[in-house]
Formats: C-alpha cells, sequence, structure tokens
C-alpha cells in the first residue's frame, strides 16, 4: 500500500543510492522530515538553504563481494522431506532513519510548516478536529505519524546546534584556514535499534565470524539506465516479479492490486522515458509533500493512515494480501456465525484480537498474537490445544524456560484432562493430546526425528520475544526452520515493534501467511511515578503522557532533601520503611520491587526484619501450612535449611524473596503464595517479570541503572516494560502503579522520557552456528547447513529473489555477449587503431583510476594531510570525465577533507574498506567549441557550484572527491582570496579566473616546454604510507605517461569505445555481484561455517568429504555442553580411571555457569588430574580454533567452557553428604546448587547417550550410576506444579 509513497520520497534523497525501508515502520511523516533535514545536513559549499542540525542516520551498505562464486547454492535447491526452502521474497527499501531531538529555529519553522500542512490536509477527514499543530510537541506528533527512532548517537557522536549555528555563522565555504571548525556529519551504518539483552555472565559460546550482508537491492536500483546496461524493459521486471508471486502463493486469497516493493507508479510509456527526480526538482520540502498529497492515486491510500488511535489498534498496517504476513484488524462481528461450533467457551467476554485470532485457528492459518502482559493472550493458546483435542491430533506448549513449563502444566491440567509435560527431568504422560516442553526439548525432537512430529497440529511459543536472549534465542529460530509445514504456528509475544517483519520472515520460511493480531492497549493502564520523602510524583499518567513539569519540580525538591543510601540502616526513618509504609496506606499492595542483584534482594528484605503485612492469625496459619505441607516431601534434615528457615519466617510476615538463588521449591512456595495473595511485597529480580499471569497492584523499582555483565547501564525500554506490565491486575485495579525509588541522584529528564515512554524491543536474530547444529544437519539429507543459514531471521533482509535475480544474469549474459561482438568490432582507420588499442587504453585508465583510489584511502587519513599536500592555489592533477588527465586548481575545501576508515581492515583478503569521502573545491576549464565527452560516469562527477564563460573558454568550480586527484604538481597560483564571495559579476572575481584560465592552458598545452612534476608524499606522510602505496605511486606513473603518449587521444571513435568499454566493465561486475549473490558464499555466516567445518575436519569428527565420522555422531548426542570439548574428553579416555562419583564431579566443570574464589580441594588425586587434562584439552581445542580463523584464544575458550567451582561440591554430594553440609563449604547460593546438580543429571543422560553410540558398554554403566548417585533429596525434590 505504502510502497508507492515511498517512490515519491525515494525520488526526494540526496544520493540515489540511498534508499528507504520498513513500510511497516516508518511513516511518510519521518520520511519527509528525514529527507528534509539530510538534504539540508549534507549541502555543499555553496548551498544558500539552511542545514539542519539533526543528526541523521541513512544506511548505505557497501558493495562488497568476494572472488568468484560457485555456481551451486541453497536458493537453487529444492528442499526434501519436512523441511522447506528459504524466503524468496524482500523488504522494501532497507534503510535506517533517525534524527536528533535539537531543532534550531530554521528547524522549527520547517517542522511547523510541515505540520501546518499536514493538519489541513488530514482535517478533511476530521481526524483533527480537536488538535491544533501549534499545541503538539515535537515528540507528540512524531509519535502519531507513527515515527519510530531506529538509531541512536552515542554521546560522542553529539553536534550540539549552537555550534552549528557559529559555522553557519562563518559561512558555508571553509578554507584551510578555518576548516577546523567546517561542520562534518559522521554517520555509522553498523547503529541500529534499541537492543534489549542481559548479559548476567559471559556467554559460553564462541563469537561468529560474520561478512558484510549483501543487500542486493541496495545494489540494483532498477533506474532506466540500468535496466537498459541488462537490455530489459522495466514491464519485463514487473512481470517476472508478478510471475514470481503467484507462483509462491497460488494458494493464498485473491492477489491484491497494491504495489510491492520492486513495482512502480508511473504510466507504460513514463516507464520507457523515466526520469529520477532530484530534490532539485523541487523548491523545498513543501513542494515534494504537496505534490505527494495532492496526488489523487495516493488519496485514497493515505486517509486510511489512521493517525489517531481508534479502538485497539494504535499501529495500523493495511493487509497486504500479496505478502506473506497480514496484519487483521478486520471486524468480528459476525463471530459466533463464523464459530458456531466452538472448541472451547470462556466464561468472559473476549476481546476483538482474541476473536481474531482464534477465527484464524478455525481456519488453520498460523497466528502471531502481539499484546501486552495480562492482555489475555494465552485465551488463543488454550483454544488451539482444545481444538487440537477436537481434531484428535496434537498440540505442544513450548516455554522458554523449565520453571514456565511446570507453571504452565498446572494451569492447563485444571482446565483440560489430556496434558502431559516433557522437560529435561521431568516426563509425566508424553503420549497425552497436549505437550508442554522447553523449545530446546523440541529442537532435539526434531533432529532426531520423533514420531510424535507426525500427529501434531499446533506448536505453541510462548514469549517467543525471548529469541533476543543472546545465548539461547537461536534455538527459536532453528524450529521455526525445521518444523513441518503441515503445523500451525502460534506464537505469543509482548508488543514488539517489528512483529511485522518477523511475521513475513515466519510466513516466508514456512511458506505459509502469517496474521498478525494483537492490541496495544494495556487492560490496566499505567502511571509511572517517582517517590521521594513519603510523596510519589507522577511522571507519565495514565495516558502515557510524561508531565515535564513534575519533573523539573522533583528535581528542585531533591537537590535539597536527598537521602544518601549509605544511610541503610537507621531504625524508624529508613526510606525503604517509609516506602513499605506508604504502600501499605494507599492500598497499594500486593507489590513487587525489582531489584538488579540477588545480594540486593536479600538486603533489603533484611531491612524490613520487623515490618509483619499479615492482617490476622489466620493468614499466618494459611502460610504456614502451606509451607509445612510443601516442605513435606523433604528428608527432615533438609528442611531446616537455613535459607528454608528464613523463608518461612519473611513469609509469615508476608514478605517474599524470588531470585536464582533461591531453592526451586521454596520460589515455587513463593509464587503460589503470591498469586493467593498472601505475600504482600515480594523482592524480585527481573527473571519474575517472565512466568506465567502473576500480576500485582504495585511495581517498584529499586533502579533504573544495571550491571549486564560487561558495564552498569540504564535499563532498557523494552526491560522496562516487561517488568512494569506486571502492575495492574485485571478486573481488579482501574490504574497499575509503577515507582521509581529515588534513592540516588535523579536521573536526567531525557533518561526516564526514553527508559518509561521509549519503544519496546524489537525482535532481533541471534542466529549462530554451534559444532552440535552443523553436525545434526550433515547427518539429514532434509536440510543442509546451508539452508539454515539461508533460512535464518538473520537473513531475512537480505534474501534475493531467484526469479528476479535469474531473469537479470540471464539477460545480462545476453547483453554481455552483444557487447563482446561491439567491441571486436571497434577500429578507427584513419589513426590505424584497432578494438585491442581501444581495449589496452581503457585498462590503463581504470588502473589508473583504481590506484587513485588505493593511494587516497591510505594517505588522506586525516585533513591535515590534505592541508600540507593540496594547499590553497595549488594546481594539481585530476581524472576528468573524458578519459583524460587535467590540470585545475585547488581554491577551497567543502568540508574537512578526510577519508576515515579502519586501519585493521587493510590486511590482504579481507572487506572493502568503508571510508568516508572528503571533496576538494577545485576550478577547472575547458574551451568552448571543443567537443566534449558523449559518455560520462555518473559516480565520477563532481558536485557543480558555480559555472560560467569567459570568451572563448568554459569554467567550472565543482566539489571534486579526494579519491579523483592523482596529485598536486609543483606549480602554484598565490594570492586567491576573493573566492569567498564567488560573485561571478565582481569584477575581481572574473580577472581571478582569467587568470587562472591563462594558467592552466598555458600548461595543458605547452606540457612539454614547462616543466613540472607531481609532487609525491612528503615525509610528514611517511607514517602512514606503506611499500605497497609506493609500488602504486610508480605503477601509476607509468600508466599515466603511456596514456599520455597513446593515441587514442586522437581518434574521433575515442569516446564511443570508451562507453562501450565502460559499459560491459560495468555490466561484468553487477553479473558477477549477481553470481556470488546467488551463491551460498553471500551467506553472512558462511566464513564462521567454513572455519568450524575445518576445525571439524582436523579433529577427526568429519572426513574430507563432510560425511560425519564416530566422533560426529557421538557427539551430536552432547546438547548442554560444547560438543566438541565433551566429546574431545571422553575420547582421551579422560573418564574411564574415574568413579562414578569422579564423573559426576568432573562433569560439574561443563555446566556451572558463575565464579568462585575457592578451587577444589577435598577431592580424590584423579579427580585433579583429569582436571588438569581437561584444561590442557581445552587449551588445545580453543588454539586449534583459533588457528582455523575463530575469534577466540585458547585462553579464552578454557574459561568460557570449563568452572571448577562446584567440582567438591556435586563429589561430596554424590557420596552422600548432607545438603545443609555442602552448603557450608562454597558462598554458592542454594538454588544455584540445586540447578547445577539438575543439570549435571541431564548431562549425565547425554553423556548415556553418547557411550551407546561408540558402545562403551563400561562407560554406559558408569554414568548411569554416576546419575543415581546425584538424583536423590532435595536437589530433586517434586516440583509442586506437577504433583
Amino acid at each position: 500500500m505504502e510502497s508507492a509513497i515511498l517512490e515519491v520520497l525515494r525520488g526526494l534523497l540526496p544520493k540515489p543510492t540511498y534508499s528507504i525501508s520498513s513500510v511497516d515502520e516508518i511513516s511518510f511523516g519521518e520520511l519527509a522530515e528525514s529527507v528534509s533535514n539530510l538534504r539540508a545536513a549534507q549541502q555543499g559549499t555553496f548551498c544558500e538553504r539552511a542545514s539542519s542540525s539533526s543528526f541523521i542516520v541513512i544506511d548505505e551498505t557497501p558493495s562488497e563481494i568476494g572472488e568468484s562464486a560457485s555456481e551451486s547454492s541453497s536458493l537453487q535447491r529444492e528442499t526434501q522431506g519436512q523441511y522447506h526452502s528459504g524466503s524468496t521474497r524482500n523488504k522494501p527499501f532497507a534503510a535506517s532513519v533517525a534524527s536528533e531531538t535539537g531543532l534550531t529555529e530554521e528547524e522549527k519553522a520547517f517542522w511547523k510548516s510541515y505540520q501546518q500542512k499536514l493538519f489541513e490536509w488530514l482535517d478533511s477527514d476530521n481526524l483533527t478536529a480537536t488538535m491544533k499543530y501549534d499545541e503538539v510537541p515535537r515528540e507528540n506528533f512524531l509519535k502519531w505519524c507513527g515515527v519510530t527512532h531506529i538509531a541512536e548517537t552515542s554521546p560522542d557522536d553529539d553536534i550540539s546546534a549552537d555550534n552549528l549555528s557559529a559555522e553557519r555563522s562563518r559561512g558555508e565555504f571553509s578554507s584551510p584556514n578555518n576548516m577546523n571548525n567546517a561542520f562534518l556529519a559522521e554517520t555509522s551504518s553498523q547503529r541500529r535499534g534499541y537492543l534489549s539483552k542481559s548479559h548476567s555472565k559471559t556467554p559460553r559460546f564462541s563469537p561468529s565470524i560474520r561478512q558484510q550482508p549483501f543487500d542486493w537491492k541496495k545494489f540494483f536500483t532498477f533506474s532506466t539506465k540500468e535496466l537498459n546496461l541488462f537490455g530489459i524493459t522495466r514491464k519485463e521486471l514487473q512481470d517476472m516479479k508478478s510471475s514470481s508471486e503467484q507462483k509462491e502463493l497460488e494458494d493464498s486469497r485473491q492477489a491484491s492490486t497494491q504495489t510491492d516493493s520492486l513495482s512502480v507508479w508511473d504510466n507504460d510509456e513514463e516507464r520507457e522515458t523515466e526520469k529520477t527526480e532530484t530534490w532539485d526538482d523541487f523548491q523545498s520540502i513543501h513542494d515534494a509533500v504537496d505534490r505527494l498529497l495532492s496526488d489523487e492515486r495516493f488519496d485514497s491510500v493515505l486517509k486510511k493512515k489512521q493517525a489517531l488511535a481508534n479502538g485497539e489498534g494504535s499501529t495500523k498496517v493495511t493487509e497486504n494480501n500479496k505478502g506473506y504476513a497480514i496484519l487483521d484488524e478486520q471486524p468480528v462481528d459476525n463471530f459466533e456465525e463464523e464459530v458456531k461450533y466452538p472448541a472451547k467457551t470462556f466464561p468472559f467476554k473476549l476481546d476483538d484480537f482474541q476473536k481474531r485470532g482464534i477465527l484464524h485457528l478455525e481456519r488453520g492459518e498460523n497466528v502471531f498474537v502481539t499484546a501486552h502482559t495480562s492482555a489475555g493472550k494465552t485465551v488463543i493458546a488454550e483454544y488451539a490445544i482444545a481444538l487440537a483435542m477436537q481434531h484428535q491430533t496434537r498440540a505442544i506448549y513450548t516455554s522458554p524456560i523449565k520453571s514456565l513449563s511446570n507453571q504452565k502444566y498446572r494451569d492447563f491440567v485444571n482446565t483440560f484432562e489430556d496434558v502431559g509435560i516433557v522437560t529435561g527431568d521431568v516426563s509425566i504422560r508424553p503420549e497425552a493430546s497436549c505437550l508442554i516442553m522447553t523449545t530446546e526439548i523440541l529442537r532435539s525432537m526434531l533432529y532426531k526425528g520423533a514420531d510424535l512430529i507426525r500427529d501434531i497440529e499446533f506448536v505453541i511459543f510462548d514469549e517467543v520475544h525471548y529469541i533476543n536472549d543472546e545465548e539461547r534465542g537461536v534455538v527459536w529460530e532453528e524450529v521455526i526452520i525445521m518444523l513441518p509445514s503441515h503445523i500451525k504456528l502460534i506464537m505469543l509475544s509482548a508488543t514488539v515493534p517489528n512483529a511485522i517483519d518477523f511475521a513475513k520472515w515466519v510466513g516466508a520460511t514456512r511458506k505459509s501467511k502469517v496474521f498478525v493480531v494483537g492490541t496495544n492497549l494495556r487492560p490496566v493502564p499505567l502511571q509511572h511515578c517517582i517517590f521521594f520523602r513519603k510523596q510519589v510524583y507522577t511522571l507519565v499518567n495514565e495516558k502515557g503522557k510524561f508531565m515535564t513539569g513534575v519533573y523539573k519540580q522533583l528535581k528542585e525538591r531533591a537537590k535539597k532533601n536527598l537521602i544518601p543510601s549509605s544511610d541503610l540502616g537507621t531504625s524508624g526513618a529508613h526510606p525503604w520503611r517509609e516506602l513499605v509504609s506508604y504502600l501499605i496506606e494507599n492500598n497499594l499492595v500486593p507489590a513487587v520491587i525489582f531489584c538488579f542483584a540477588k545480594k540486593r534482594c536479600d538486603d533489603l528484605a533484611s531491612v524490613l526484619r520487623n515490618v509483619d503485612l499479615t492482617v490476622d492469625s489466620s493468614e499466618k496459619f494459611h502460610i504456614n501450612s502451606f509451607i509445612e505441607k510443601s516442605i513435606s516431601r523433604l528428608r527432615a534434615e533438609d528442611r531446616t535449611i537455613p535459607q528454608i528457615e528464613r523463608l518461612r519466617e519473611m513469609l509469615n510476615r508476608g514478605i517474599g524473596i524470588h531470585h536464582a538463588g533461591i531453592l526451586p521449591l521454596m520460589k515455587e512456595v513463593v509464587e503460589i503464595l503470591f498469586q493467593q495473595g498472601f505475600v504482600r511485597i515480594l523482592f524480585a529480580t527481573e527473571t519474575f517479570a517472565m512466568g506465567v499471569n502473576m500480576p500485582a497492584k504495585t511495581v517498584v523499582f529499586s533502579s533504573i541503572r544495571k550491571h549486564d555483565g560487561r558495564k552498569f547501564r540504564w535499563v532498557q525500554p523494552g526491560e522496562y516494560i516487561q517488568m512494569a506490565g506486571r502492575a495492574g491486575r485485571r478486573g481488579i485495579d482501574s490504574v497499575g502503579t509503577v515507582l521509581l525509588f529515588l534513592e540516588e541522584e535523579l536521573p536526567e529528564m531525557s533518561i526516564l522520557q526514553r527508559v518509561m515512554t521509549g519503544s519496546p524491543v524489537n525482535l532481533l536474530s541471534q542466529f549462530r552456528l554451534s559444532y552440535n547444529m552443523i553436525l545434526n544437519l550433515l547427518r539429514t539429507e532434509d536440510l543442509q547447513v546451508e539452508d539454515m543459514i539461508r533460512h535464518s531471521f538473520c537473513e531475512a533482509p537480505y534474501t534475493r529473489d531467484i526469479r528476479v535475480m535469474s531473469m537479470l544474469l540471464v539477460k545480462g549474459e545476453m547483453k554481455l555477449k552483444q557487447l563482446e561482438e561491439r567491441i571486436s568490432q571497434l577500429q578507427d582507420r584513419f589513426c590505424r587503431l584497432t578494438a585491442e588499442d581501444f581495449r589496452k587504453f581503457y585498462n590503463a585508465y581504470s588502473e589508473v583510476e583504481r590506484l587513485t583510489k588505493f593511494i587516497a584511502k591510505s594517505i588522506f587519513v586525516h585533513h591535515r594531510i590534505v592541508y600540507n599536500w593540496l594547499s590553497l592555489g595549488r594546481i594539481v592533477q585530476v581524472l576528468g570525465n573524458d578519459f583524460s588527465v587535467h590540470f585545475a586548481v585547488v581554491i577551497g575545501f567543502s568540508r574537512k577533507p578526510s577519508l576515515k576508515h579502519k586501519h585493521n581492515e587493510r590486511l590482504e583478503g579481507t572487506k572493502d574498506i568503508n571510508w568516508m569521502e572528503g571533496f576538494c573545491t577545485l576550478l577547472s576549464y575547458v574551451e568552448h567549441g571543443r567537443r566534449k565527452p558523449d559518455f560520462a560516469v555518473k559516480s565520477q562527477l563532481g558536485t557543480k557550484i558555480l559555472s560560467g564563460k569567459i570568451e572563448r573558454y568554459e569554467w567550472l568550480i565543482e566539489n571534486v572527491s579526494l579519491d579523483r586527484i592523482v596529485a598536486p604538481i609543483s606549480e602554484k597560483i598565490h594570492d586567491l582570496n576573493v573566492f569567498h564571495t564567488f560573485d561571478a559579476r565582481s569584477p575581481e572575481f572574473i580577472s581571478q579566473v582569467s587568470r587562472i584560465i591563462d594558467r592552466l592552458r598555458l600548461l595543458q598545452e605547452n606540457r612539454k616546454f614547462i616543466p613540472f612534476v607531481r609532487i609525491s608524499p612528503n615525509e610528514d606522510m611517511m607514517s602512514f604510507t606503506t611499500v605497497d602505496i609506493w609500488e602504486a605511486w610508480n605503477r601509476r606513473e607509468t600508466l599515466i605517461e603511456e596514456i599520455e603518449k597513446s593515441p587514442v587521444h586522437k581518434s574521433l571513435r575515442k569516446f564511443s569505445a570508451m562507453k562501450t568499454l565502460r559499459l560491459y566493465d560495468e555490466l561484468d561486475q553487477k553479473l558477477s555481484k549477481i553470481r556470488w549473490a546467488l551463491s551460498d558464499d553471500s551467506l553472512q555466516l558462511m566464513p564462521d561455517y567454513n572455519v568450524r567445518i575445518e576445525v571439524l575436519k582436523k579433529l577427526g569428527f568429519v572426513n574430507e568429504e563432510h560425511v560425519v565420522q564416530l566422533k560426529g555422531r557421538a557427539a551430536c548426542e552432547l546438547n548442554i555442553c560444547d560438543c566438541v570439548l565433551g566429546t574431545e574428553v571422553i575420547f582421551e579416555n579422560v573418564l574411564k580411571p574415574l568413579d562414578a562419583c569422579e564423573c559426576a564431579a568432573f562433569l560439574s566443570s561443563f555446566v556451572f555457569e558463575g565464579s568462585t574464589k575457592s578451587a577444589p580441594s577435598n577431592v580424590s588425586q584423579s579427580l585433579l588430574d583429569a582436571l588438569e587434562t581437561l584444561r590442557s584439552i581445552a587449551l588445545r581445542v580453543g588454539n586449534l580454533q583459533n588457528d582455523c580463523g575463530l575469534l577466540i584464544t585458547g585462553e579464552e575458550y578454557l574459561q568460557q567452557n570449563v568452572k571448577t567451582g562446584l567440582v567438591e561440591v556435586v563429589y561430596l554430594w554424590a557420596h552422600g553428604v548432607k545438603f545443609t553440609d555442602i552448603c557450608e563449604i562454597t558462598e554458592v547460593p542454594e538454588g544455584t546448587i540445586v540447578r547445577v546438580i539438575n543439570r549435571i543429571s541431564e548431562l549425565l543422560k547425554e553423556v548415556k547417550s553418547f557411550s551407546r553410540v561408540v558402545g562403551d558398554i563400561s562407560l554406559y554403566d558408569k554414568i548411569a550410576e554416576a546419575d543415581e548417585r546425584i538424583r536423590r533429596d532435595i536437589c530433586f525434590a517434586a516440583s509442586l506444579y506437577v504433583t
């Protein structure tokens, strides 16, 4: 729908290679504004338009390809069996657009005028009857327009408006004397949207090697010139695109008439004579917007964009039947008629988004549900389970964590009878119609080809936004790719900005449509406040408006009355006691207090040691009875563990603690009592925010700063809203209260605004390759590793349309043969020139261009170098558009002229260097009447500033890229001080220009008699030069001499011949890119795959033909630990001299993820020797990976995968020592110990399967005994949810 709008706005961008993306996220209002700001910020020296202080980010992916690629590609393979080929669809033109909030006076005037125009147009639909443009803040208007900031600058990149204003006052032109103050807007294409990931520990996996993704729709602009280059018309391109879509979606509903990302809105005649509209075609952005809004063809499209929140949907994306993702916001008034015999009824009225989801389930379609916490997403999941039971098929419900699986099992057992659960340590009724499991269990079933997969109708992914998890998010992508096509997916997620993008990827991967349903309305609205000195200050009201005046009032009060956190421990006046008293007095309990450290939770709970929040003795009796009943399954000595006694005492006072250090059984006790309303105050870490529906009336943040495992940082908006969403109980509270306890310095207003009202986190791919994945995929014939990479979410924005690109390849090769024939016929009988002479000249000139770029990149790394080498008045030689070398004079610079790049990317074989162009302002001339070139490459043209004519000479002042300047020469013109004004009518200006033209003409015509030399880099530049640069310099000198002496210059056919050769060269390069892009070599993770397969070869896991050997087949059984390290250890018989208890203790070093200061001491010598051998093997494997090219050293690999902090604890536990005794020898929390022992049990099961594969019966028996020894008492107490 909005692609037509994008086509118009794309023409306004200042650079043709820039493109606009994400019709689903970026509105035309943002695009129009960004075009205005970017164009103004990038204007050259003599632009009279006002510049912009906004910091604009528009990504421009460099065209980078490898060597010649193989024709074999996963794009061209048909996958077999129950796996699916990847998407051949693509996002619309991809780019990132964002701007800073600071505005200059010029921008404010523009923005106000733009708002007025837009509101006047919208007033025709009575959409803004109650809104006035002059009363709408810029931020609110951006939000109203649907603007999403998807890039964020760092403080170092900020450019203040004051500095820019001062710069403007000095004038746009900058000579070497004032260049230090010139404005240079540098952007980074590596910055993306908010990324919310918690790093509480070092990830236990090796970093991936990624190459720059190749976005072919950025490289191929499909302009008329480019289509002519391939010998194809725009109609043919569009027909092929339509044919491709019709084939892919032949079962879908009737195709929409909307235009997709490759379509154009011109009529057929306009297509053949396309003229790309640039900014200069319009007087201002107002003309462009007016033209856009006045076009009759777009009125019906734009009027459908609801700017104001209407009902449930505040973000409206029109349904596109051509795509795989469809946002369903259709009315559901006839729901009862369409679902006459529902599989399940509910005792409450369903919301519209729930009805839409149920309708799609009845039609057998995939559903992606996005809604806030407690909005009722589980209703759709429950209906899918009931529908599967009605159809006598099966449904699988997956969750990210085992505890959530246990909780869901309890809830579903109460609703359905036929429910089972399969986790790492529990298996109850695996034959049930509804089976609950973790996502890792489902992945394992898919790799092993479990029989139950055939009977599944629905797979429900709960908390699908967990795909953002850095360590485990890859599992979701693997499962979605591998699930058979007959299975329908129900994905439940919190609200995310890129829901359509994610749904597009899922639909394209599975070749079926995904319907996005949901609501942005909260069942219970939230108000965000700050608690300070017994008072609450509301910063964000329930309508989402940030109260600036309240913040300023609070800031003044906080300066005088802030109580430092060092006052902890004072009795009655303790600030946390004041907070609890306030919550109780104002009936704001139950409340969850989020802390970002386990110790912080314990300390704050200790502060309330004398506070009793229970109502009466009956509550205490119920609490105590429930605790006694829950711990009755433990042995008598385990019931008196200090942690249990402490929690019992706190719970009897209505206070609870919930974090990873708490025993799993006691965490469940706390959760159940909290759900029942007996826990009034709960101190919890952010993991509590991910779970079943456990809402509170109030959520309190002890701070909004956290340590993510690497550094302290502010909480991201997505993290904040996930926790804040626990506030407000549906049907009980009218408003949910979120409090920030002000204990430290008041954060800046911008920080609070970003955290409290910022956009939620995007769904981002965390896909990476692992040895286990590679080995599993190499063993199956249905799906190859390349297929898995190509179908991953990280490749989704860069997927290629096979049919379009294949057509381009075929047509381009035909055109290439035609050009070859034309080139073979090139000749000039008068000058006695053959095709080989023209080819030799062209090759020499092209090589001079390449060497000039290489030298410029290597030398011009700082603007001071440019000043010293290209001083004012210096005569330079420049590569012209007529395939000749010309003279010109340096008269200034448009901005800081430097070619910045990353020095560490100069190495041979690395990707092309990204560098920022610097421009030198030159004056050149041409004799009037002299034949001009009939062909010029657009990318080589400079930016014209002024031009004119003096007598028979035409002069030109332009900004020329530094990589077009060959070198300065020994000649110089002095006293050039009048070019600041550039008044072409001034006699002084004309005199200076005439003087320059005479000097340049004299050099050009009498170069044989006027000696000059090209100035090579001086000693000051030596630190930036290398032997390669001097070799390139000397090579270029030789080539320039050949060019100047070539008789081709005298040929009248020079330009037509060069045009043909240039076309051939360009087309050949583009075809090489297409071949490479269609091959698997273009995938981002292919370098990582090649390195890892080399490691597996050297270790004997696979042979040279990539056939999995015995080692590899056994390694596939190990999922919990690093399968390569585990396999190497077992195959080197490290476990052979160990007994069962020692094996269990030894394997703890593979699963423990914490850190302790103590080393194992009270263990056997054989176990210590085995640990030492483990370290040496880990070092060897790590060093081998590093030698093969992985970005990890042996020491880093050892630290990631071998942690012996609990070896002694597990050793004693396996020998039967009491849990209370082993807790005394370590500082590791009790809950962590239990979790590690449970994971050891899971690893032991995998090692048993490993030993069965290799046929080692003695190892099997020993591991089975080890598992029996550790599976006892409190560590394996049954969950309260499943018993």
